[in-house]
């Protein structure tokens, strides 16, 4: 493939993981359920699905995950170096810092990002942001929140094991986020 310009958006791997889960993890969908359905193939009932899902903890998501074959893992779980296209491009961005990416865009080739998070409905900057240790707060609990206009901050959600755990399964995903834009938008410093 060739292309004249090309551009990639990349995000720190641990806002990535922890977003997926308050996102997507939060309430019975077929995100949620495919997930399940990769990570514990023993459940064979949506019901069933439905009820494990909203036990889970972020604790349990990771162990999942890691038990999983990460092809097979939903999109919002694999690494994103697995959707890279090409071996590199015109310009790499990181999520963390959009704004540059918009204006670099606009600038290089007059093209206009419309950022539309805030209007999908599902977007958590929305929410007032709360403390705590989430780890092993069950998703089922973690929706009341969110349902209530709270969520809790993704740093949070982490024990220093879980930080390690992801670290390592993350690895290839934060050596190419390290080697782009150094370490400063990265949630926790590995």
């Amino acid at each position: 493939m060739t292309a004249r310009y090309s551009f990639v958006v990349l995000r720190c791997p641990f806002q990535r993981l922890a977003t997926a889960l308050l996102d997507k993890m939060l309430a019975p969908n077929p995100t949620a359920r495919r997930f399940l359905a990769v990570a514990d193939p023993t459940i064979k009932i949506a019901a069933e699905a439905d009820r494990r899902l909203d036990q889970l903890t972020f604790a349990d998501t990771v162990a999942l995950m890691e038990e999983s074959p990460a092809d097979q893992l939903d999109h919002h779980f694999r690494l994103q170096v697995a959707f890279l296209v090409f071996e590199d491009y015109t310009r790499w961005f990181c999520l963390e810092r959009f704004g540059v990416a918009i204006d670099t865009l606009a600038d290089d080739l007059g093209f206009t990002v419309l950022d539309t998070r805030a209007e999908t409905g599902r977007a958590t900057s929305r929410l007032a942001a709360v403390t705590g240790a989430f780890a092993a707060v069950p998703a089922g609990q973690l929706a009341a929140l969110k349902l209530g206009g709270q969520v809790p901050r993704p740093a949070d959600l982490f024990t220093p094991a879980l930080i390690d755990r992801v670290a390592r399964f993350y690895a290839d995903d934060i050596r190419l986020y390290k080697e782009k834009f150094g370490g400063e938008g990265l949630l926790f410093p590995v």
